[in-house]
Protein backbone atom coordinates (compact mmCIF):
# COMPACT_ATOMS: atom_id res chain seq x y z
CA UNK A 1 0.00 0.00 0.00
CA UNK A 2 1.40 3.31 -1.01
CA UNK A 3 1.75 6.38 1.11
CA UNK A 4 -1.03 8.21 -0.75
CA UNK A 5 -3.49 5.40 -0.22
CA UNK A 6 -2.79 5.42 3.52
CA UNK A 7 -3.38 9.17 3.66
CA UNK A 8 -6.68 8.80 1.78
CA UNK A 9 -7.84 6.12 4.20
CA UNK A 10 -6.94 8.30 7.17
CA UNK A 11 -8.88 11.22 5.71
CA UNK A 12 -11.88 9.02 5.04
CA UNK A 13 -11.81 7.65 8.61
CA UNK A 14 -11.65 11.09 10.19
CA UNK A 15 -14.27 12.45 7.82
CA UNK A 16 -16.77 9.71 8.84
CA UNK A 17 -17.37 11.16 12.31
CA UNK A 18 -17.92 14.61 10.87
CA UNK A 19 -20.36 13.25 8.32
CA UNK A 20 -22.33 11.43 11.00
CA UNK A 21 -22.56 14.60 13.09
CA UNK A 22 -23.61 16.68 10.08
CA UNK A 23 -26.23 14.12 9.03
CA UNK A 24 -27.55 13.89 12.60
CA UNK A 25 -27.84 17.68 12.80
CA UNK A 26 -29.64 17.82 9.45
CA UNK A 27 -32.08 15.08 10.52
CA UNK A 28 -32.79 16.84 13.81
CA UNK A 29 -33.45 20.13 12.02
CA UNK A 30 -35.78 18.36 9.56
CA UNK A 31 -37.65 16.61 12.40
CA UNK A 32 -38.00 19.89 14.26
CA UNK A 33 -39.28 21.63 11.13
CA UNK A 34 -41.84 18.86 10.57
CA UNK A 35 -42.98 19.14 14.20
CA UNK A 36 -43.38 22.91 13.93
CA UNK A 37 -45.32 22.55 10.68
CA UNK A 38 -47.56 19.94 12.30
CA UNK A 39 -48.34 22.23 15.25
CA UNK A 40 -49.04 25.14 12.90
CA UNK A 41 -51.37 22.92 10.85
CA UNK A 42 -53.21 21.81 13.99
CA UNK A 43 -53.67 25.41 15.19
CA UNK A 44 -54.98 26.48 11.77
CA UNK A 45 -57.38 23.51 11.72
CA UNK A 46 -58.73 24.34 15.19
CA UNK A 47 -59.10 28.02 14.26
CA UNK A 48 -61.02 27.10 11.10
CA UNK A 49 -63.39 24.78 12.98
CA UNK A 50 -64.18 27.35 15.70
CA UNK A 51 -67.49 29.21 15.40
CA UNK A 52 -67.57 32.85 14.41
CA UNK A 53 -67.65 35.05 17.50
CA UNK A 54 -70.33 37.31 16.05
CA UNK A 55 -72.71 34.30 15.78
CA UNK A 56 -72.37 33.28 19.43
CA UNK A 57 -75.20 34.11 21.82
CA UNK A 58 -74.63 35.18 25.43
CA UNK A 59 -75.04 32.40 27.99
CA UNK A 60 -77.94 32.83 30.42
CA UNK A 61 -77.14 30.95 33.64
CA UNK A 62 -80.70 31.29 34.96
CA UNK A 63 -81.54 32.22 38.51
CA UNK A 64 -79.74 31.16 41.67
CA UNK A 65 -81.72 29.13 44.17
CA UNK A 66 -82.19 30.81 47.53
CA UNK A 67 -82.49 28.56 50.58
CA UNK A 68 -84.70 29.69 53.47
CA UNK A 69 -84.97 28.54 57.09
CA UNK A 70 -88.30 27.46 58.60
CA UNK A 71 -88.84 30.96 59.99
CA UNK A 72 -88.39 32.50 56.52
CA UNK A 73 -84.92 33.95 57.05
CA UNK A 74 -82.52 33.43 54.13
CA UNK A 75 -79.77 30.86 54.71
CA UNK A 76 -77.84 31.13 51.45
CA UNK A 77 -77.77 30.59 47.72
CA UNK A 78 -77.15 27.61 45.46
CA UNK A 79 -75.44 28.36 42.13
CA UNK A 80 -75.87 25.94 39.22
CA UNK A 81 -75.35 25.86 35.45
CA UNK A 82 -78.87 24.48 34.96
CA UNK A 83 -81.49 27.01 33.88
CA UNK A 84 -84.31 27.46 36.33
CA UNK A 85 -87.22 29.78 36.99
CA UNK A 86 -88.97 30.69 40.21
CA UNK A 87 -92.17 28.75 40.89
CA UNK A 88 -94.48 30.04 43.63
CA UNK A 89 -95.15 27.66 46.51
CA UNK A 90 -98.82 27.41 45.56
CA UNK A 91 -97.98 25.98 42.12
CA UNK A 92 -95.97 23.05 43.49
CA UNK A 93 -98.28 20.04 44.02
CA UNK A 94 -98.41 18.64 47.57
CA UNK A 95 -97.61 15.18 46.21
CA UNK A 96 -94.30 16.50 44.83
CA UNK A 97 -93.48 18.16 48.15
CA UNK A 98 -94.22 14.92 50.02
CA UNK A 99 -92.16 12.88 47.56
CA UNK A 100 -89.18 15.22 47.94
CA UNK A 101 -89.37 15.05 51.72
CA UNK A 102 -89.72 11.24 51.59
CA UNK A 103 -86.61 10.95 49.46
CA UNK A 104 -84.54 13.40 51.50
CA UNK A 105 -85.68 12.69 55.07
CA UNK A 106 -88.53 10.28 55.92
CA UNK A 107 -88.74 11.42 59.53
CA UNK A 108 -88.76 15.13 58.63
CA UNK A 109 -92.03 15.81 60.44
CA UNK A 110 -91.11 13.64 63.48
CA UNK A 111 -87.92 15.41 64.57
CA UNK A 112 -87.62 19.10 65.27
CA UNK A 113 -85.25 19.88 62.42
CA UNK A 114 -82.25 17.98 63.82
CA UNK A 115 -82.29 14.22 63.35
CA UNK A 116 -80.15 12.87 66.21
CA UNK A 117 -80.93 9.32 65.23
CA UNK A 118 -79.34 9.87 61.81
CA UNK A 119 -76.38 11.82 63.20
CA UNK A 120 -75.34 9.39 65.99
CA UNK A 121 -74.38 6.41 63.77
CA UNK A 122 -71.92 8.70 61.97
CA UNK A 123 -70.08 9.54 65.21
Amino acid sequence: MSRRERQRRRRRGHGGIGRVLVMTFILLVCALALGVLGVIGWVVNVADSAPDLSQLKPRDPGQVSEVFASDGSPLGYIQSDILRTVVPDGQIPQVLKNATIAIEDRRFYKHGGIDYQAILPCL
